[in-house]
């Protein structure tokens, strides 16, 4: 995980590499490849918000009018081919519930990237609008990296001191969501023999302490969960920041190959080896965990033969367990080769919205959206620059918004006619409890474990 050091080592020091921030900057880290890419100086920004289209470039700004339905086709044009990009794209963007101060969807091209491999540092790559900027800002990285002990600084302990209690926070009460919960099990009961399943959330929100530092919890957040399949940070205007360890990637397209993850069933951790093993073999054998996953399986098999080419889709590993830090997931991949008529953008159009009930029937019957999930559950990626186009997606998930010195963080399940809503209540404080660990030693300032 030397990467994960390193950027978050750069991304807290961007005065000794840059004489220019600006008001938006980022960072995508992905454990599996050792890998982060740091952005900053915004050459261009795309959003999307109330109808309308609005790109930013340093001496322009224009806008255009849009619908979420034409929204694909429109950024099509917009976006330049030869250029990398962060994007964030929000469920509200087909819910009735919105939160008017963020967009919906928006792309940043930094006029500056550093790209960091954990296997070639101190060396790192650095793409710029001019050659000067592009050595300069090259030569101060690898100043700033050259002599840091990448080993020394992996994990933070479990700590048994640390109050997770979610009172602190703002939110539904627990006996509405339980409500919620066993009604949506038997909405589904009464549901035909066809694969239905409801996803139900429920979201907190808590002021912060005026001193704290926003990046300060994503670096604690993410040396917790390095087992993720990607954390971002995001940067933007008015001191409104994303951050998440996201358990599961949308897809990943490498030039024409595109990979696909299935994540659903869940069960806690323990750390006793032994208990452990038992709550991993109960996660393979239960029927409803099972069931759930084989339902998530085909339905995702399904939308991935729709945009691959016949005969090309392979099951690269089937009812694996992915293991983060308080929880295990029950994981499934496939791989395929993308039809040559699509590109990323038709995948991001066809896998929108990533978290979703199913049929589509039952996607307002119980999450009633007095809530915006602003970015929870929504799409974060990053698109490589060039032709060989390189574009990971993940779906935001265990993630952080903070704006106007407030934190929201959302957690949610998907219930199936099986389901217990007992055991689905204790499962969204099991998948938020990383989180709100991290939050609670950002707020008790104790940074001297990393």
């Amino acid at each position: 995980m030397k990467s994960l050091t390193a950027t978050h080592h750069i991304f807290s020091n961007p005065n000794k590499c840059l004489d220019d921030i600006g008001d938006y900057a980022y960072t995508l880290h992905i454990p599996a490849l050792d890998r982060g890419w740091i952005g900053t100086q915004c050459s261009q920004v795309i959003t999307y918000s109330l109808g309308e289209i609005i790109v930013s470039e340093k001496k322009k700004t224009e806008k255009f009018k849009s619908e979420p339905n034409n929204i694909w086709t429109q950024l099509r044009q917009i976006l330049k081919p030869d250029k990398p990009y962060f994007f964030l794209i929000s469920l509200d963007l087909h819910r009735s519930k919105q939160d008017v101060d963020l967009p919906l969807i928006i792309f940043f091209q930094p006029g500056l990237e550093i790209c960091v491999d954990g296997s070639q540092l101190p060396d790192v790559q650095v793409l710029a609008e001019d050659s000067s900027t592009q050595k300069q800002a090259q030569l101060k990285v690898q100043e700033i990296i050259r002599t840091q002990d990448f080993l020394s600084y992996q994990k933070i302990k479990y700590s048994d001191g640390v109050n997770l209690n979610i009172t602190d926070w703002q939110g539904e009460p627990d006996e509405s969501f339980l409500s919620r919960l066993a009604e949506a099990v038997s909405i589904l009961q009464e549901q035909s023999d066809q694969p239905s399943k409801m996803i139900i959330t429920r979201s907190y929100n808590k002021i912060l302490q005026t001193n704290l530092v926003p990046f300060d919890l994503y670096k604690i957040y993410t040396l917790m969960e390095q087992n993720c399949a990607s954390s971002h940070y995001f940067c933007m205007p008015e001191g409104v920041i994303s951050l998440g360890c996201s358990p599961e990637s949308v897809f990943e397209l490498i030039d024409r190959k595109v990979n696909f993850d299935v994540i659903a069933s869940t069960c806690k951790r323990s750390e006793n080896p032994d208990e452990d093993a038992r709550l991993k073999e109960m996660l393979l054998k239960d029927f409803k965990e099972d069931r759930e996953h084989t339902m998530a399986r085909n339905r995702s098999l399904r939308q991935i033969e729709s945009l691959c080419v016949p005969n090309s889709i392979e099951l690269v590993q089937d009812k694996n367990i992915r293991q983060l830090r308080n929880i295990n997931h029950l994981y499934s991949e496939y791989s395929g080769t993308l039809e040559s008529s699509l590109d990323y953008l038709d995948l991001l159009e066809e896998c929108f919205p990533p978290l979703t009930s199913y049929p589509p029937s039952l996607v307002n019957l119980v999450n009633n959206q007095k809530e915006p999930s602003r970015f929870y559950g929504g799409m974060v990626g990053r698109i490589s620059p060039g032709t060989t186009k390189e574009v990971r997606c993940f779906n935001n998930l265990r993630s952080c918004l903070i704006k106007k010195n407030t934190a929201y963080i959302q957690g949610g399940v998907g219930v199936i006619k099986q389901s217990r809503p007992e055991l689905e209540f204790l499962e969204v404080g099991n998948k938020l409890s990383c989180l709100l660990e991290a939050v609670a030693l950002w707020e008790k300032c104790s940074l001297e474990v990393i």
